[in-house]
Order: structure tokens, then C-alpha cells, then sequence
């Protein structure tokens, strides 16, 4: 309906700066940068002191507290016990019953749980407790 209108025919005009050998195109001119502003002027304001860092207190967290999208946390606990428990069970192919391999699954659980302690939703609290929990048993269990 709309090419009906203008006589069935399109104009194509190419706007590319540079040609096939990747040289700038005839034609194509880039603005020039304005000049630098009054340069003897940022001179003579003295640059600031460069602040230290403040200190970092015994037991506070380096990072800065991230907020995680809904359900997040619960697919990383899910992942992380996964591992766990294919070690525990001797699952992982090539490598069977691993427990220290497992310990390291469980300790990244233990850190998520210390990290997200009162951040986390009841849910997702209960379920890393519970997690925590059968993990650690299935661990100390005699083989």
C-alpha cells in the first residue's frame, strides 16, 4: 500500500564512512574537536590531594552488598549442591567418592549463607539450611 504511492521505487543512499579497503570514503568529512578551554586555567587550580582509601575493619566485607534478582540464590544453591552431592555419591565420572572435593561445595554454601544472613527471604534461608544441613550429614556418614 505505501510503495503504491510513491511509484514502487526506493532511493538507497549509503551512509558508510569508509569503502571496501576500509580507506575514508570521498565525501565524508568528520567535525573538528572544539579547542581545549582556557588550558593555563586548569593549571592553576591545584589538583587535590589523592584521598586514602578508608580502612578496611576486621570482619567487614571488600565488596559492596549486591542486590540479587529473585530466585537467584536459590538456583545457586541448587547448583553448588548438586556438585556436592555427586561428589559425595561418587557420580562424578573418573573421579567417584570425593569428599574434600564435596567439602569445597559445602564451604561455598556455608559462605553464601554467612554473606546473605538476614538478606535472604525466610524461604530461601530455610532452604540453604536445609541444604546445609543434609549435606554435612552425608558428609561425616561412614562410607
Amino acid at each position: 500500500m505505501g510503495e503504491e504511492g510513491r511509484g514502487g521505487k526506493v532511493k538507497v543512499i549509503d551512509r558508510r564512512w569508509l569503502d571496501a579497503e576500509g580507506e575514508l570514503r570521498e565525501g565524508v568529512s568528520f567535525p573538528e574537536p572544539a579547542p581545549d578551554p582556557a588550558p593555563a586555567a586548569a593549571e592553576a587550580v591545584e589538583s587535590p590531594a589523592p584521598t586514602e582509601p578508608a580502612p578496611v575493619q576486621p570482619g567487614a566485607d571488600a565488596l559492596p552488598p549486591v542486590g540479587l534478582p529473585a530466585g537467584v540464590l536459590l538456583e545457586l544453591v541448587d547448583v553448588l549442591t548438586q556438585y556436592a552431592m555427586a561428589f559425595l555419591t561418587g557420580q562424578v565420572p573418573g573421579v567417584g567418592h570425593d569428599p574434600e572435593a564435596a567439602r569445597l561445595f559445602i564451604d561455598l554454601l556455608t559462605e553464601v549463607q554467612r554473606r546473605t544472613a538476614g538478606k535472604a527471604s525466610p524461604q530461601e534461608a530455610k532452604v540453604l539450611d536445609d541444604v546445609l544441613f543434609q549435606l554435612r550429614a552425608l558428609y561425616i556418614s561412614p562410607r
